[in-house]
């Protein structure tokens, strides 16, 4: 927007610290999040976005050797929202969680893209979104091992529900590996809610709202932003 100044956000896990931290960033005009866990550093972090007019999100981390990263991503509304992490240390961890509930023709595009860059990294990567009532979500992961990072453990998971056949979504996972010794895998699934199974909730005296609402907590889980 004309007039309005990037904001940036920059959160330092220092060597050897340990750190919980919620970001609800809603109602933040915050438009790039750097995150940085040095060595040894454990950080669990989660972060709730979302907006009713068209918002940007840059999210970048670098994890240090032996540092555990915990990314929890919780998005809402007309969203653009991107991840990008760096595992730079030996024995660095970054596990990312993400979802994300579409509706009311709101339109989100994300990304995550978690790169292991030396020996013995692991960690996974999950996104979930739930899309309806004419919304799109374009949902991209990618797992990259780089050449000199042997021995990563890492496996990359997509899963999308659709709740009305106005709802659309392109989801595509990558995985790129550059060298051998490596545990890696990836999936990417989407599922539908037809009208007979809304129709079933119903019979048992369950509203459609409601019935859409339980079928958006139970597929989100623990992750679920509402």
């Amino acid at each position: 927007m004309p007039g309005v100044r990037e904001r940036r956000l920059v959160v330092v896990v220092r060597a050897g610290a340990r750190a919980s931290v919620l970001l609800d960033l809603r109602k933040v005009c915050t438009h790039a999040l750097t995150v940085m866990l040095e060595r040894g550093a454990e950080l669990s972090l989660r972060v709730h976005s979302g907006s009713r007019t068209s918002s940007t999100l840059v999210q970048t981390c670098t994890v240090a050797a032996r540092a555990r990263l915990q990314w929890q991503n919780l998005t809402e509304g007309n969203v653009q929202q991107s991840l990008a992490i760096r595992v730079t240390g030996a024995a660095g961890h970054a596990e990312v969680r993400w979802a994300a509930h579409a509706k009311k023709r709101e339109t989100q595009e994300l990304s995550a893209h978690v790169l292991f860059a030396a020996p013995r990294g692991s960690g996974e990567t999950e996104l979930r979104a739930a899309v309806e009532e004419h919304a799109i979500t374009l949902l991209r992961g990618k797992v990259e091992v780089a050449r000199g990072a042997k021995g990563t453990e890492t496996h990359l998971t997509e899963q999308v529900l659709l709740l009305d056949p106005t709802a659309k979504t392109d989801a595509v996972p990558e995985l790129s590996i550059a060298t051998n010794e490596v545990k890696a895998g990836h999936r990417a699934t989407i599922s539908k809610i037809s009208p007979e199974d809304l129709f079933y909730l119903a019979s048992r005296g369950i509203p459609a709202r409601e019935a859409r609402r339980m079928y958006v907590e139970g597929f989100l889980g623990e992750l679920s932003p509402l």
